[in-house]
């Protein structure tokens, strides 16, 4: 008779086999990460993006409190938020915990990229990861942008394994991951683009080749088989883009028969693409992305309203708010906020960037420059002149059009060439054989990106029209710059996935310029690839460093003694420069993300609420108390100032919401709060009430570098957090019953 199998044995063994140090060091850092995420996290106020937020997830299941609206971004966050109260009670702590959770898993997803970063490289990103002062400071901060960024990281994790190992599991991680990034904000779009368009640069030829052969999609390279899936599975959500030609006005909401008529037809041609492309791994991943899609925008076919909000709504709106620009940030505010947080994965990435375009080749060298001038150009050409804005539109034409003529010889060349070839074959050998050798050639095929490029630039130039006031230079010249990044993903001969990240980094840049909202939340999205181009580099640099060079340069081993010195020195002060700069930004990280008060505000914080609020809120949770009222405590709370931060902390409460830029009547409430503005010159209506306090509610950074960029302002909030002039506010006015007094 065989003995039983010792599990508890075989456990040991496996865990020996697969629980190393490195693991343990993820697992360490973890832990620190969520510990540094959760230290005081109910002590900062509620700011007025959070209140919204939260409020969503209290009222998730309340009909009169509809909360699923294009500017209040995908319900992902609602759900949450609503099991965690559901599990915790409802609280600063249980609203952003959502967050926190988020914000630590996404330290540990550079393990799962060792193959491309190397073991030191992959260590390095997460620690960056973990000290980020604006990942660090949005996972306490209960908005979408901290789970974008997990998803989209998700993602180029999924991307690259697949690429390395074709396993299945990869695809479907990818696309549910891809789902619930929609699910959680509508800037997925620009972030799926940026990855959907390198696929598609490094794939081109081989798409061209099987459409050639009767739209054949089987057999595929990996990187053709990600374009395929991702954009096929997600092409129905693009239908509202149509928005944006010119011509077509279909509405913001799903209603119009054309609009319906248009996503039907696009899930057509994606369910055909994916069947010609896999059958069985296009339905599990089809049927994975729209379940979790479904169930998620229709509150688990609650709301089942909800679904067109996530396939045309969405998207329509924000199509339509481009032009708005909320917040009139000027075109250099990612430039100039960014290095302020994050200078040491900017500093590094600065270094990869410089070091991968110099020892490459002269046209990758020159693409990179072309790209920096053209971003710098942007950023800075607001306080250009009318005549300077002129002449670097002509500039920039010149050189759309040098790149045009470049491109036209050789291919003019090669097409008279094979067309000579072409007269003199049978016929069934020259059927599409023009195009086929043109695409197989990769010198032709680098003619054709370079007229491209230079053609639709040209194209935009002379159909817009004229330049009024400077934007369609600075769209030019981002198009340049997006050109030059396509460009380099070409032309580059260093390894792959670091040119994807020096594409992805540039691209989220340029993108996330180009679009008129422009707020702090969303440089997590251009610093994340630059943390992991920054960890890329730093695993380069480690591959470099073994025993036996460390013995050649600064050892016996190297008998010319000044250049020991020189090596000495280098590394002494790289290591110090590193070590510091680390410090400093596990400091700042911890400077503003423990800072309860916010008080200064900071330049991370948009529309924030003052301690002022909570202070009042417990105030009346006092009179609530001592008056035996409860939570049936009468409050009224001027309409216009409600979404200051009552909304959530008054959540519970009996309030009446008035508009009372006039008062007419004696107000209902126990305690009144008024905009400040609004308080009435005649008294008679507030005899019941005690004297007002005047309180600060939000609360913003002073925007005095709206007018134009200084660097000695800059290096002085960088040093001593000095914003040279009193922050923005609203004020209010609160008044309590006489006798509660």
């Amino acid at each position: 008779m065989e003995k039983p199998a010792n599990i508890p044995h075989k456990f040991k063994g496996y865990a020996r086999a697969h629980l190393n140090g490195e693991i343990a060091f993820y697992v360490a850092l973890a832990i620190i990460a969520f510990i540094m995420r959760m230290w005081q996290l109910g002590e900062r106020a509620v700011h007025y993006d959070e209140g919204l937020h939260l409020g969503c997830g209290f009222n998730l299941f309340n009909p009169a409190a509809w909360c699923l609206e294009p500017w209040t971004h995908g319900p992902f966050q609602f759900i949450g938020t609503a099991a965690n109260y559901a599990v915790l009670g409802d609280s600063e702590i249980s609203g952003r915990l959502l967050p926190v959770l988020f914000g630590t898993a996404i330290v540990v997803l550079p393990y799962f990229l060792r193959k491309q970063l190397g073991k030191w490289g992959a260590i390095a990103a997460a620690v960056l990861l973990s000290i980020s002062p604006l990942l660090m400071y949005y996972s306490r901060y209960a908005r979408n942008d901290i789970y974008i960024a997990f998803f989209t990281l998700l993602l180029i994790v999924c991307i690259w394994n697949y690429i390395d190992s074709q396993k299945a599991r990869w695809l479907y991680i990818g696309c549910a991951s891809l789902s619930l990034s929609f699910c959680a904000k509508e800037i997925t779009y620009i972030n799926l683009a940026i990855i959907l368009l390198f696929l598609f640069l490094v794939s081109a030829r081989e798409l061209a080749s099987r459409i050639r052969q009767k739209v054949n999609l089987k057999g595929m390279s990996p990187q053709a088989e990600l374009f395929i899936l991702l954009g096929a599975v997600s092409l129905p959500l693009f239908a509202a883009f149509v928005n944006a030609l010119p011509w077509v006005d279909l509405g913001r909401d799903m209603t119009s028969p054309w609009a319906k008529a248009i996503v039907i037809i696009l899930f057509l041609v994606s369910t055909a693409i994916g069947l010609r492309w896999s059958p069985k791994r296009w339905v599990i991943s089809f049927l994975i992305f729209y379940v979790i899609f479904a169930f998620t925008y229709s509150i688990f076919f609650q709301q089942n309203q909800g679904l067109a909000v996530g396939l045309w709504d969405n998207v329509a709106y924000w199509v339509g708010e481009h032009e708005t620009a909320r917040g009139g940030q000027p075109n250099y505010y990612y430039l100039m906020m960014i290095p302020l947080y994050e200078f040491l994965p900017v500093i590094l990435a600065t270094i990869a960037l410089v070091y991968s375009s110099v020892t490459k080749n002269f046209i990758t060298l020159a693409l990179t420059l072309i790209a920096v001038a053209a971003i710098l150009f942007f950023a800075f050409s607001a306080g250009m002149k009318d005549a300077e804005m002129r002449a670097l539109r002509i500039v920039v034409c010149i050189a759309s059009s040098c790149l045009v003529l470049f491109s036209i010889i050789p291919l003019a060349y090669r097409v008279g060439s094979l067309v000579s070839r072409k007269k003199t074959e049978p016929a069934p050998a020259r059927r599409w054989y023009a195009p086929q050798s043109m695409l197989n050639r990769i010198s032709v095929y680098s003619a054709l990106l370079l007229l491209i490029a230079g053609g639709l630039i040209l194209i935009y130039a002379f159909m817009v029209g004229n330049d009024s006031a400077g934007k369609l230079t600075s769209t030019l010249v981002l198009l340049c710059a997006a050109a030059s990044m396509m460009l380099y993903v070409h032309f580059s001969m260093g390894k792959p996935f670091v040119r994807f990240l020096i594409y992805w980094a540039a691209m989220s840049l340029i993108l996330y310029s180009f679009f008129g909202e422009r707020m702090p939340w969303l440089s997590l999205h251009i610093v994340l690839p630059a943390i992991v181009l920054g960890g890329a580099f730093i695993g380069h640099l480690a591959k470099l460093v073994n025993k036996e060079q460390i013995r050649r340069w600064f050892g016996s081993g190297n008998p010319n003694v000044p250049a020991r010195w020189v090596y000495s020195a280098g590394a002494f002060i790289g290591i110090s420069a590193l070590l510091f700069f680390t410090g400093y930004a596990a400091f700042v990280a911890c400077r503003e993300s423990y800072q309860s008060a916010d008080d200064p505000p900071q330049l991370l914080m948009y529309a924030g609420v003052s301690a002022d609020v909570p202070r009042i809120a417990d105030s009346i949770k006092k009179l609530a108390a001592e008056t035996g009222e409860g939570y049936a405590l009468p409050v009224t709370v001027d309409t216009d100032i409600y979404y200051s931060g009552w909304s959530w902390y008054l959540r519970d409460y009996s309030v009446d919401t008035p508009g009372m830029s006039s008062i007419t009547s004696v107000p209902r409430g126990s305690v009144l709060i008024l905009r400040a503005d609004h308080d009435p010159a005649d008294r008679q209506y507030l005899e019941k009430y005690g004297e007002g306090e005047r309180i600060r509610m939000l609360i913003w950074f002073p925007e005095d570098y709206k007018v134009g960029f200084s660097l000695s302002w800059w290096w002085g909030y960088f040093w001593g957090r000095d914003a040279g002039a009193p922050c923005l506010k609203t004020e209010g006015i609160v008044y309590f019953l006489k006798e509660a007094q």
